[in-house]
């Protein structure tokens, strides 16, 4: 692993380990090679392989319903730790599989909570951008009716505007505001 141990303090030789590592890229192994394989490892890898683009992983998923809707705890754990799959773990739950005595989850459920939590989160952000934009819009109009009202000396349609909700749109249309 290591070009020169003699580079190491003595006191450290004892506790590095001279091996030979082998790295896999994940993204370099071709679909047929992974068509191949028999456990788990096909689906993770596959998974990992998408991880780019949402679009691309929710597709697989969806492909391999079979698989995600009842995958091991540790298979999500092992995507979860290699992935930017945002809000995966606590998306899903688990239920106990007495075959195998391992837990499983739904991914294609979680992945369905994890869109809809992002669209009503999406909704209330613009609900609120739309409701500053309107009282933005409101204190723009009102300024402007105060201004004129007070220009032609009408304080007292301005004060009777601040109560009378309807008078205030009535002065709105009369002055095109």
């Amino acid at each position: 692993m290591m070009t020169d141990m003699g580079t190491l303090p003595e006191k450290m030789m004892g506790l590095v380990g001279d091996y030979r590592v082998n790295l896999i890229p994940m993204r370099a192994i071709p679909e047929s090679e992974l068509q191949k394989m028999d456990s788990d490892l096909k689906y993770v890898l596959g998974i990992m392989r998408c991880t780019r683009s949402r679009k691309r992983y929710e597709k697989y998923i969806r492909e391999n319903r079979d698989f995600f809707t009842r995958i091991p705890k540790s298979a999500v754990d092992v995507i979860d730790a290699c992935t930017n799959i945002k809000d995966i773990r606590e998306s899903l739950q688990f239920t106990l599989n007495e075959e195998s005595g391992e837990e499983e989850g739904d991914l294609c459920k979680a992945l369905d909570d994890i869109k809809r939590h992002a669209e009503k989160k999406g909704e209330r952000k613009g609900e609120k951008k739309g409701e500053k934009k309107g009282a933005e819009e409101m204190r723009r109009r009102t300024n402007i009716l105060i201004q004129r009202l007070l220009a032609e000396g009408r304080q007292e349609d301005l004060l009777r505007s601040t109560s009378d909700s309807l008078f205030q749109q009535q002065l709105f249309r009369k002055y095109h505001i």
